[in-house]
């Protein structure tokens, strides 16, 4: 179709500007509704306002993490050891229970140029120090020696449990992994349980007896976890608890019970420490516990965590498989819980053609790590990048775009 000539089109728009022009005027000489307040512009910071901004971003992130680091991880652990040389890894550590907690630090090499999530391991002397994975030295603590080396640490303790059938070394370099990913600024600390299983032929029978038993050694687990947690409350660290999978079974029985644990000085609410509560965030990723008892326990945790994150799948595998051996729903399968941001991540994590993969550990990955790094700094769910509001609200509150 021709474009209309000039002369008709400047005619359309005047013809246009003068039948609005009553319109136009009435509304500039109508006085204003008084129940109706002014509009107000929004107004942009001020260069100031930004250049500060700018700085207390770049003096928080003082460790830029941009090239390969040895972190050193505090753990705490109720494995049983084997009688092997004194180190951070599987060998020495078992996974069956031992007879209480024990501590120390390990350091571990995290080499940078290697796809976020990944965990490849130095299996050889000369293997690249910059994509593998190394443990380094082992330093055995007791409990008291654990406490004072808390008065040294900074503030801000991010701590992993990890989930299950999750051996000593893999937790261990899990944890350090977070840490270096999301740029976290403070120290690391790891609570390992007795997951895992024998290195023998999968089978389903197999697995069925393996789930039971890392059932059973992380509600056993509870004690140990309440014994650690509670030091890094008593030393007032900011605590940035990331838990995965069946450590939920761990954590969350714990975490309830704290305001009833706690005695907190006269007119401070219990589950905090003076006028803060105990969990700075508390990050649940693919919780595998009950959906009905996870919500019973909702008001008791929201007492001891400032703000709870809650990253679920419809789609993630293992969990549905959890759901047909348990004969119930799985908090981490995605069920909105009032006055908690969960995120539904299938978007970003599908198992292919919905069936092959677990789509359970999205969350080491660099969706959920890009995601979790924004949480660390405090941004509210709506303002971080690529979240979006759900438009199914009664199953999630938020969707992480892909």
């Amino acid at each position: 179709m021709p474009l209309a000539s000039a002369p008709a089109s400047r005619f359309s728009l005047a013809l246009l500007f003068l039948l609005s022009l009553p319109f136009l005027v009435s509304c500039l000489t109508s006085p204003r509704d008084a129940d109706t307040p002014p509009v107000a512009a929004e107004t942009p910071p001020a260069p100031a306002q930004v250049a500060t901004l700018e700085s207390m971003l770049n003096e928080r992130i003082a460790n830029p993490f941009d090239s390969t680091q040895t972190v050193s991880l505090f753990y705490a652990t109720n494995r049983a050891t084997q009688d092997v040389v004194l180190q951070c890894l599987d060998p020495f550590f078992s996974i069956k229970p031992g007879p209480g907690t024990r501590y120390g630090i390990c350091r571990i090499s995290v080499p940078v140029n290697r796809e976020v999530g990944s965990l490849d391991e130095a299996t050889e002397a000369g293997s690249d120090v910059h994509t593998t994975f190394r443990s380094l030295e082992h330093l055995p603590l007791t409990k008291p020696e654990f406490e004072a080396k808390l008065a040294t640490q900074p503030e801000d303790a991010l701590v992993f449990v990890h989930g299950f059938n999750v051996k000593f070394q893999e937790a261990a370099y899990r944890a350090s992994q977070i840490l270096f990913d999301t740029k976290f600024q403070g120290s690391a600390y790891l609570f390992s349980w007795p997951a895992g299983a024998p290195d023998r032929f999968l089978s389903s029978a197999y697995i069925a007896t393996t789930y039971a038993e890392n059932l059973s050694n992380a509600e056993g687990a509870r004690k140990d976890f309440q014994e650690f947690i509670t030091s890094l409350i008593a030393a007032r660290k900011r605590i940035f608890l990331v838990v995965h999978s069946m450590g939920h079974q761990v954590v969350l029985p714990v975490l309830a019970a704290l305001p009833s644990l706690a005695e907190p000085a006269s007119g401070v609410p219990s589950g905090s420490v003076g006028a803060r509560k105990v969990i700075q965030e508390l990050v649940l990723n693919a919780p595998d516990f009950p959906a009905d008892t996870f919500a019973q326990l909702t008001p008791a945790l929201l007492k001891s965590a400032s703000r709870i994150t809650l990253y679920c799948s419809p789609l993630d595998n293992a969990l549905l498989a959890s759901s047909r051996l348990n004969k119930n729903a799985r908090a981490g399968s995605c069920r909105n819980v009032p006055g908690l941001d969960v995120i539904n991540v299938s978007n970003v994590d599908t198992p292919t053609l919905g069936v092959g993969g677990l789509g359970h550990g999205y969350y080491s990955g660099r969706p959920v790590v890009g995601d979790l790094s924004q949480v660390f700094l405090g941004l509210e769910a709506k303002k971080r990048l690529f979240i979006q509001k759900s438009f199914t609200p009664d199953r999630e509150a938020f969707v992480l775009r892909k």
